[in-house]
């Protein structure tokens, strides 16, 4: 299965949370814990929208929590407007109607309470569509535009229809959103699945099997609207940036068995709140908690490229509602590089309720990568700081030493200092060097 880049960061951010690929755990995703699965495959339109200009500042006050200060620059007008502003609409094929509907129980589930724990997400009310399909759950909120004179609507809607779940994800102008969003699903129940062999087209034109289905679905949306098609449920171990290079399914716990790395570097700090924290079910620590920051090395820049997206995926892995705050390509000393920023809530309930940031950036042969936790707004000003403080940062001449939870010289001098303002008084709980990297397959 072929992926641009571009495909591999749209969809993660528009597909529902519970069917994103939970690439931490190796080739294992959320989905394969659904029993008679067979397949799932989904596509999302996104309408061209003229964003309003903003100025963030975030700082951190004496207790480390980021406290963040938003100004309108400028307001602009809005564009010629679309009802439909973002929709992902997904059909998963089971292999008996009673596993159909013990899907669609546990997606309910897992979606309402990814709704509770997101900080972030409008207040949802639940409706329950009449005459759909054989069973149907709906949630549906309302807020206001920013800076803009509208309000926004966003619909959850899953319905079970004999052996098949459909389920629509959708950002409207708010108004008939419901009914916008119920109309699409009578339209994916009332067709029927193609006669030919499926075929996958990124682009949004894939045809046969169960994409008929999709292919049902007529939307009126504004000129220049975007289109993507991705197949979901099994996931494409071979999945590839453009003609040739693999994107790695990266085991945070299995650095070394990344293709073309040749070391590997990390370190996590924790406030002495969390530890106390452990195992009690008392509230989280103020501010930022908890950092994890890695260094990468390969033996080449593509490899070293596929990396950095695949570390994107896993470690926004324990995160609900993902958004790419930025994005995109730059140039240091001459070369280009690749920088993901990421923020979302914490739905991995091993964890404090909070937000967290990521920010992977990969320059020449080299990926750096962190991951910060805070119980407040996602502290992603600091994790961009700790990577640039990272790439900045030249190594040691002196010999590595390593006993578990100190390091020093070498690729260490890049990290910070336990306790150090930079990581708001953290102090390092472990460091990780890396195993010999596994053989590099042909």
């Amino acid at each position: 299965m072929r992926r641009t880049l571009l495909t591999i960061i749209t969809l993660v951010a528009l597909l529902t949370p519970q069917i994103q690929t939970s690439a931490q755990s190796g080739d294992a995703t959320w989905l394969e814990g659904i029993d008679g699965l067979q397949t799932a495959i989904g596509r999302s339109w996104m309408a061209p929208m003229q964003e309003v200009t903003e100025s963030t500042v975030t700082e951190l006050n004496d207790l480390g929590t980021p406290i963040s200060s938003t100004t309108t620059v400028s307001t602009p007008e809005p564009v010629e407007e679309s009802e439909i502003l973002m929709l992902s609409a997904l059909v998963f094929e089971l292999d008996s109607a009673k596993h159909a509907n013990e899907a669609l129980q546990l997606m309910n589930a897992e979606q309402v309470s990814q709704l509770e724990r997101d900080p972030r997400a409008p207040e949802m009310n639940e409706f329950l569509p009449e005459n759909l399909g054989d069973m149907a759950y709906g949630h549906e909120g309302s807020y206001p535009a920013p800076g803009m004179d509208v309000d926004l609507a966003v619909v959850y809607l899953m319905v079970q229809d004999g052996p098949y779940v459909y389920q629509t994800f959708g950002m409207f102008q708010s108004g008939d959103h419901i009914g916008i969003a119920t109309g699409i699903a009578e339209d994916m129940i009332a067709a029927e699945p193609g006669d030919g062999d499926p075929i996958y087209d990124v682009a949004g034109i894939s045809t046969g099997g169960n994409w008929e289905i999709l292919n049902a679905i007529e939307l009126d949306m504004s000129e220049g609207s975007f289109v993507n098609d991705l197949e979901v449920y099994p996931v494409d171990p071979n999945s590839v940036i453009g003609d040739s290079q693999v994107v790695p399914q990266i085991d945070l716990t299995d650095l070394a068995a990344i293709p073309g790395l040749s070391g590997s570097w990390s370190v996590t700090y924790q406030s002495h709140a969390l530890t106390e924290l452990v195992g009690s079910p008392v509230a989280s620590p103020d501010g930022v908690y908890n950092i994890e920051l890695w260094v990468l090395e390969f033996s080449d820049p593509t490899n070293a490229s596929a990396a950095a997206f695949a570390m994107d995926v896993a470690l926004t892995e324990p995160l609900g509602v993902v958004s790419t705050e930025g994005s995109g390509f730059e140039t240091r000393d001459g070369e280009t590089g690749i920088t993901l920023i990421n923020t979302g809530f914490v739905r991995d309930r091993a964890l404090p309720e909070g937000d967290a940031a990521t920010v992977v950036t990969v320059t020449g042969t080299t990926v750096y990568a962190a991951r910060v936790y805070a119980n407040g707004p996602a502290p992603t000003p600091l994790a961009q700081k700790l990577v640039q403080h990272m790439v900045d940062t030249e190594p040691g001449s002196d010999t590595e030493v390593v006993d578990g939870t100190v390091a020093t010289g070498g690729m260490w001098t890049k990290f910070p200092a336990s306790g150090s303002e930079l990581v708001a008084g953290l102090e390092v709980i472990v460091v990780l060097p890396s195993a010999p990297p596994v053989a590099t397959p042909n």
